[in-house]
């Protein structure tokens, strides 16, 4: 069938003028330089092209990074709070009272070695999430336990917290 094809081709273009021979053989020779350009050319440059994009972010990334890496460094780089020798007895109560929670804390006592018990009364539920945020994020203080009960109040809660300081 193949070879049939390729015939009636062969026949067609010795029926044709020596000038639409010459006609046929450039237009040819056109479509393959576009099919090229098209189907191989067109996509490998532009994959590259992206791909130097790519490159040129990470590296403007990876350069960000080191220098935030030596401004924390330079900064301490260590966290605030118990990592500095602070009791977590006390880091718990001042960044309680920082965060807005000081009417509501009732108690802060010690549980053991590395832990504090924390127990607030109609503290505002936002203030007291960021203030869990805060105190995990900047002090390295992770909630072991939480107990939070909703109060009659809108937007008020009774908690009671075991925090566990990281040595």
């Amino acid at each position: 069938m193949l070879d049939q094809f390729k015939e009636t081709l062969r026949n067609y273009y010795q029926q044709l003028a020596p000038r639409e021979r010459i006609l046929v053989a450039w237009g040819g020779a056109v479509l393959a330089i576009l099919l090229f350009y098209a189907i191989v050319w067109h996509p490998i440059v532009g994959y590259r092209d992206d791909m130097a994009q790519s490159l040129k972010e990470q590296q403007d990334l990876l350069s960000w990074m080191r220098q935030s890496s030596a401004e924390v460094k330079q900064l301490g780089g260590g966290p605030r709070g118990v990592a500095t020798g602070e009791s977590l007895l006390s880091v718990a109560d001042r960044t309680a009272r920082m965060n807005k929670l000081a009417d509501a804390l009732k108690r802060v006592e010690p549980e053991g070695e590395n832990r504090v018990r924390v127990s607030l009364e109609q503290a505002a539920f936002d203030d007291l999430v960021t203030w869990l945020e805060r105190i995990q994020t900047e002090n390295r203080i992770r909630v072991d336990t939480a107990s939070i009960d909703k109060e009659n109040a809108p937007g008020r809660v009774t908690a009671r917290l075991v925090l566990e300081g990281g040595r």
